[in-house]
């Protein structure tokens, strides 16, 4: 439904936007955390995102045990040293 509403005030084709198609024109430092566990957004679905992205400055972590909305709570350390250094590495 959403997207249906989101289209028609848009003016796009739902069928011509894709996720793995648009992060081809990123080309800015990417990290990307994705649950191992997610129900919502797939962790191969996740991969393939991060393999599509033009970025060289580009870092996948799998947090794993982590669902959609809770990678935090599942391990926090990892989420906030992943940030740290990926900030440390590419945040000019």
């Amino acid at each position: 439904y959403a997207l249906a509403q989101a289209s028609t005030t848009a003016n796009f084709e739902p069928k011509e936007v894709s996720p793995l198609n648009a992060v081809k024109q990123i080309d800015r430092p990417v990290i990307l955390l994705h649950g191992t566990n997610d129900q919502r957004i797939s962790f191969a679905y996740g991969k393939q995102l991060y393999e599509n992205l033009t970025s060289k400055d580009k870092r996948f972590v799998a947090m794993e045990g982590a669902g959609h909305n809770n990678i935090f709570a599942v391990n926090d350390s990892l989420y906030y040293n992943s940030i740290e250094t990926f900030l440390a590495d590419f945040g000019n």
